[in-house]
């Protein structure tokens, strides 16, 4: 009688501890929704209707290489910020455009698995459109950039020199650190 009595107050004890931390998330995130080719553009609808959505909508909307027939990149989803809640955030792939006068500069980050497990999120923040554009020189101030932006031949060498330097304080780091 004691032994029942022991497992039954075990097997108790035990659902309770369980259930108890399903509530509190427990670190595990939830599964991400949205099909691998779906992208969820989180951006003001004014924005999205103008030169910036078109920016957006014409790179993330190419066409796919490849296939036989025509089918864009990704297939997307325009959603304002105010929308932007539990369910939404558990999207597999999400582009957040963020323009805020408060922001020093412009600015990409980017985030894995925050919300959902497997999910990938890109943001990019600005104090204005044209703070995207090479040198932030954009006549408008209406577009977003996505694309890099090409270097001049100069800056190419400016920057191979540096690359070459970096690699050789690292050799002789390590040459020395031996």
């Amino acid at each position: 009688m004691k032994r029942l009595l022991t497992l039954v107050s075990s097997i108790l004890l035990g659902v309770l501890l369980f259930s108890a931390c399903k509530d509190m998330g427990g670190g595990k995130l939830q599964s991400v929704s949205g099909t691998t080719n779906e992208l969820l553009v989180v951006m003001p609808k004014n924005l999205w209707d103008g030169a910036m959505g078109d920016t957006v909508r014409q790179f993330f909307g190419q066409e796919m290489t490849g296939l036989p027939q025509k089918e864009p990149i990704f297939d997307m989803i325009n959603l304002p910020f105010s929308n932007f809640e539990k369910n939404a955030r558990a999207h597999r792939s999400i582009l957040i455009v963020s323009i805020k006068n408060d922001a020093d500069s412009a600015s990409l980050s980017y985030y894995d698995s925050p919300w959902a497990r497997s999910q990938k999120i890109f943001k990019i923040t600005a104090p204005d459109a044209g703070s995207t554009f090479p040198y932030m020189k954009d006549p408008a101030d209406t577009s977003i950039r996505i694309a890099p932006t090409l270097p001049t031949p100069d800056e190419l060498k400016q920057a191979c020199a540096v690359f070459v330097l970096c690699v050789k304080l690292a050799s002789v780091e390590k040459y020395l650190a031996a």
